[in-house]
């Protein structure tokens, strides 16, 4: 999680000061938060300049791309607050499946915020193994991948987990020097 934490990173090792929490709306980078749609809410990321151009003709404001106010992100970052109420007043004449195949089709970085029913439910993510299951007695157990990968190797389970008990008598027997009598007499007392 570290490296998604890079810009702020930056911004510290720069000298920017210890960075609170703020849902990015304190970033360097003018735009780059969340933002409200007709119906849910995306990230939008308009990370430099050409971005910024780009978004300008999705959201039909061309007139902002030479605008002194918003030519740069210097300018922008400035104008934070202005930019921020006025891209939100635009986000919000469209859903957020129709901004995101826009700026996907154009080069503007911008994703959605799933829930996790959402995100459970993502066909990519089972297609790649993130989301799978395991058989097990009663039926299957979801699971989620580590996604860490070693020598193209995917990461997972080595074994089912046990059922309730499934390996008392072992670990009794082998960790407690237990004998089967013993362990017989722990059945019958219902101990274990």
């Amino acid at each position: 999680m570290t490296r998604y934490m890079t810009p702020r990173l930056y911004s510290y090792l720069g000298g920017g000061g210890l960075p609170r929490r703020s849902g990015a709306r304190d970033s360097l980078i003018a735009v780059y938060q969340v933002l409200d749609t007709a119906d849910d809410p995306i990230t939008l990321g308009l990370a430099n300049d050409n971005v910024w151009r780009r978004f300008c003709e999705i959201a039909d404001r061309s007139e902002w791309i030479d605008d002194e106010a918003f030519r740069r992100n210097e300018n922008r970052a400035q104008q934070r607050a202005r930019l921020v109420a006025e891209i939100g007043t635009i986000l919000v004449t469209r859903t957020a499946r129709e901004w995101l195949d826009l700026f996907q089709a154009r080069g503007v970085p911008a994703g959605p915020i799933n829930w996790l029913d959402q995100l459970a439910q993502d066909p990519v993510l089972h297609e790649r193994g993130f989301i799978y299951a395991v058989d097990m007695k009663n039926g299957p157990l979801p699971q989620v991948d580590l996604s860490i990968r070693m020598d193209g190797a995917p990461s997972g389970i080595e074994s089912l987990p046990p059922g309730l008990g499934e390996h008392s008598a072992d670990v009794l027997r082998d960790k407690l020097g237990l004998d089967e009598a013993a362990i017989e007499n722990l059945k019958s007392e219902n101990i274990i």
